[in-house]
């Protein structure tokens, strides 16, 4: 949730080449934005926000409240049990299904509400914007290229680090019992083991390095 001021400007830029549609040179005419794309500009800023609030309660690590509650249950109550990654995931995972459909549903019928076209004329405008929302999207995908050998490796180091979340404690113990002292393992022990393999994991596979020599 801290990081949605990040992400809303993320959501900025990417309604910035909306405002463009499908021209290029929309940097030479100014910050105006056409009408027919406004709609679509709020529409994904909402969307980051509501976004950024139900994947902040989804995850113990969404948000620092939810850290703060795990580090004072014990505090505060010695006999309470232990808060885990994946007992809170699956406390607040279907009240974020929930909620993001609800917040999918007012976004669409609010601002892209599916509307029948009151003539044929109008319904080809409608098939013009919607092609033109699909070019910048299709342009903008192109623009990122293949995936990087660099950005694969932060992928599957972040698929780790939920996978030791969801299963330093479980039914049968957990990857954390395997240790000499389990109860000095938490799940930000699993976080600095994958951020110091982030650290020393090269950025470019072996093979480039042999060809750059």
């Amino acid at each position: 949730e801290e990081g949605g001021g990040g992400h809303l400007k993320l959501g900025h830029c990417v309604s910035m080449q909306f405002a463009s549609g499908s021209d290029d040179s929309a940097s030479e005419r100014g910050p105006s934005v056409p009408s027919r794309f406004s709609e679509m500009r709020k529409a994904l800023a909402l969307g980051v926000a509501y976004s950024a609030n139900i994947g902040g309660v989804v995850t113990l690590t969404g948000t620092m409240p939810n850290l703060v509650y795990q580090g004072q249950l014990p505090l505060l109550f010695e006999n309470a049990p232990a808060v885990t990654f994946a007992q809170w995931f699956a406390f607040a995972a279907p009240y974020g299904c929930v909620m993001f459909v609800i917040s999918f549903l007012i976004l669409s019928f609010k601002f892209c509400p599916p509307t029948c076209p009151p003539s044929p004329s109008s319904a080809s405008s409608h098939r013009t914007i919607d092609a033109e929302h699909c070019s910048v999207l299709v342009r903008e995908n192109e623009a990122l290229g293949k995936l990087r050998f660099a950005e694969i490796v932060v992928m599957c180091h972040g698929g780790v680090l939920v996978l030791l979340w969801f299963t330093r404690t479980s039914i049968g113990g957990g990857w954390s019992q395997l240790l000499p002292e389990p109860g000095y393992v938490t799940d930000g022990t699993a976080a600095i083991l994958v951020s110091l393999s982030m650290f020393l994991w090269p950025a470019k596979p072996w093979w480039k390095r042999e060809e750059e020599r």
